[in-house]
């Protein structure tokens, strides 16, 4: 028998089907043809891309024929999972490079999302009123031929009137002053695409959701296993994903941990005050000025005050409470916007600007604030938008006392803002990037001691209560 928990079998994969369709109706198999499919799922793009690497020895360009307008459908799992399935429009071919044998060619696809291109070739001008979350849905099923919209309730009732705008760039626009029903601070709002559909939500509302672990599948018994074996989330479940150097692997071959661990790590960013600063992020200032009445109204952003007030994934601010020099300059970042109270609206602010404009420039510069990017085996069910847990080293010397071995700035909960699910014939790996916006521990007011335990990889593992 063997092994289940072999890294092979927790790699393994089974694409079910990909079928090119060309302009003309002709279904043409390409299960042998295709050598690399790469899909991109991402929280910061309207629609899902990907590429198509083709080894192709009938020259399916002349003969199919292929030429940018194609449909393609793939359709893959991993063991355990529901399948995945999706059409696609090819809009672009690569170079060609001949094989060494030339009798064959090389090429790539390059495919998105079919309702990319119908936003493309359509305008939004109409006068609508009600609930931001209203419109989008109506706008999303009107012109863009959508069905699988999950979007999330908004405040307020309003009146736009979209001018000759693409669907996409007026839920764009839409997106940018829509406000949670639940939590009226939650203004980060988003509209992007899953291999499950649309979504039209918070990053707040997305970051308040307990951590996803992998569901029982045939790992079931290893998730059993790893739910003791890692620190856990303080959001429920364990921990989805680790990082070991080399130093702490066991010399013997751990298989829990292989199928855990993140490969090809990096820390892409980690505060950039000059960035932030110059943005608005720390604090900012908004003068408004009604034509009609000639007033004037300043509001302003202070984020030390502010945050703890919208929903965030930790419980700590990205500086020292105590010892904060930079949410108070409200003048580092300026904003001037005209209205007039009468506009679509005899008794209200249609616009209500000051509700929104400072937070949601602020909060969606948070939300990158910390940023991975790691590569990690291939799992169908995986989705940007959900909260897994991640361990990570501290990376110092075993020597260093008074340090535990994971850092405590770092460990918790992230959010995945994109994935790569990435295939070729002999494996499935997702190249995973998460944001975060807030910190698991408070920084300190003040300098002083090491505090903490000098404690092992191993009896970490060992004593999971003692965890971050």
């Amino acid at each position: 028998m063997s092994d289940p928990f072999s890294t092979q079998q927790s790699k393994s994969f089974d694409v079910q089907d990909v079928t090119l369709t060309t302009y003309s109706g002709r279904e043409i198999k390409l299960n042998q043809m295709w050598t690399q499919i790469d899909i991109y799922e991402d929280i910061f793009n309207n629609c899902m891309t990907g590429q198509l690497l083709i080894k192709d020895h009938q020259n399916l360009i002349l003969n199919g024929p292929i030429c940018g307008r194609e449909t393609l459908k793939v359709q893959f799992k991993t063991p355990g999972r529901t399948s995945n399935t999706k059409e696609f429009y090819c809009y672009k071919i690569g170079p060609r490079t001949p094989e060494t044998n030339e009798q064959s060619v090389f090429y790539t696809l390059s495919f998105v999302s079919k309702e990319f291109i119908t936003s493309q070739q359509t305008k939004v001008s109409k006068f609508y009123e009600g609930k931001i979350n209203e419109i989008v849905e109506n706008i999303f099923k009107d012109y863009m031929g959508g069905s699988k919209l999950n979007a999330a309730a908004c405040m307020h009732d309003q009146k736009f009137i979209i001018p000759y705008w693409s669907p996409l760039t007026a839920i764009n626009w839409l997106a940018s002053r829509a406000v949670d029903q639940e939590n009226t601070e939650n203004c980060n709002w988003l509209f992007y695409e899953t291999l499950d559909g649309f979504e039209f939500t918070s990053l707040s509302k997305l970051m308040k959701e307990p951590a996803t672990s992998a569901p029982d599948s045939f790992l079931e018994s290893l998730s059993r296993g790893v739910s003791n074996f890692f620190g856990g989330s303080k959001k429920g479940k364990y921990s989805d994903y680790a990082y070991f150097p080399k130093k702490d692997r066991a010399a013997e071959r751990d298989k829990e941990r292989e199928f855990k661990n993140m490969e090809r790590f990096i820390l892409q960013a980690q505060f950039n005050t000059m960035e932030k600063i110059d943005s608005g992020m720390y604090a900012s200032h908004l003068l408004t000025h009604d034509i009609v009445r000639k007033k004037y109204e300043h509001f302003t952003y202070n984020y030390n005050n502010q945050f703890g007030a919208n929903d965030t994934l930790e419980d700590n601010p990205l500086v020292a409470r105590g010892n904060d020099e930079l949410s108070d300059k409200e003048w580092s970042h300026y904003k001037f916007y005209p209205k007039h109270k009468l506009m679509h609206d005899e008794k209200d602010d249609n616009d209500k600007i000051q509700t929104w404009a400072l937070s949601r420039n602020s909060q969606m510069q948070q939300a990158e604030a910390i940023r991975f990017n790691f590569t990690v085996p291939g799992d169908s069910e995986r989705r940007v938008g959900q909260v897994v847990n991640l361990t990570i080293p501290n990376f110092l010397s075993p020597s260093q006392p008074g340090q535990n071995w994971y850092d405590k700035y770092l460990v918790g909960d992230y959010l995945i803002s994109s994935i790569r699910h990435s295939i070729s014939k002999e494996n499935y790996e997702m190249n995973i990037e998460v944001i975060r916006d807030s910190l698991p521990k408070p920084l300190p007011d003040s300098s002083g001691p090491f505090a903490g335990v000098a404690q092992t990889v191993e009896d970490f593992f060992r004593n999971p209560a003692s965890g971050p």
